[in-house]
């Protein structure tokens, strides 16, 4: 949590459109392997209304089968969950910190979608994203769920398997991660799959075959 950037060198078989993204800087490219350095992206306080953050709202504040951010039970919890969170930024890390404490962290082997999530308030960081996304959209706060790679220190340290989320506002992207309880999501998430949870099954070909080199870190230096 404490990087600005990070500089990864990434050897692959199939190359993930999602790795070009708003915090990612692609330093060189071959047919094989790309180096990347990605930043950091702080939140604002406060959205900007365009044209552009109109059409995100529409289609990431709309529910689905997966994320019923139109459920009465959701939409509650989500008022609950805000307390006196004003800004765009304090009613994020209000519904971060909802999700983070609230939720019990344990494996589970099915995807389970939101409204059993709060029924159950366990999972792994799939469920974690899909309450955090659900109750974003029932806040009016544009979201998304990620899935991808990011670095984890257990079992002596690497790459693996993730879900994170991201919301929308002042026209970009800026990922968080409910699991972790991280505003700013740290730079070692690596997007492989966008707006679908149903992409963790494309993306396990990404997990087997890929290769990662870190080539340089920044931390700040304010912390």
């Amino acid at each position: 949590s404490e990087l600005d950037s990070l500089t990864l060198r990434i050897e692959f078989e199939e190359f993930p459109k999602e790795l070009a993204n708003s915090r990612a800087k692609i330093l060189s490219r071959d047919e094989n392997s790309i180096s990347i350095e990605i930043h950091k992206l702080e939140l604002p306080d406060h959205a900007t209304n365009t044209q552009s953050s109109k059409d995100q709202q529409a289609m990431f504040l709309k529910p689905s089968p997966m994320i019923q951010s139109d459920h009465p039970e959701v939409i509650r919890e989500s008022g609950r969950a805000l307390a006196s969170a004003s800004t765009d930024r304090g009613k994020v890390q209000a519904l971060l910190s909802y999700v983070h404490r609230s939720v019990r962290k344990t494996y589970r082997a099915q995807l389970s979608n939101a409204l059993d999530v709060l029924k159950e308030m366990e999972g792994d960081c799939t469920e974690h994203t899909v309450l955090f996304v659900a109750l974003a959209r029932a806040a009016g706060i544009p979201a998304r769920p990620v899935v991808g790679l990011t670095y984890t220190p257990t079992s002596g340290g690497g790459f693996g398997g993730h879900a994170w989320a991201e919301v929308y506002l002042a026209g970009q992207w800026y990922p968080v991660d409910p699991t972790s309880n991280q505003l700013s999501a740290d730079p070692s998430h690596i997007p492989l799959a966008v707006g679908n949870m149903e992409e963790l099954a494309r993306i396990s070909k990404y997990i087997g075959t890929m290769k990662i080199e870190v080539l340089d870190l920044k931390r700040s230096l304010t912390r």
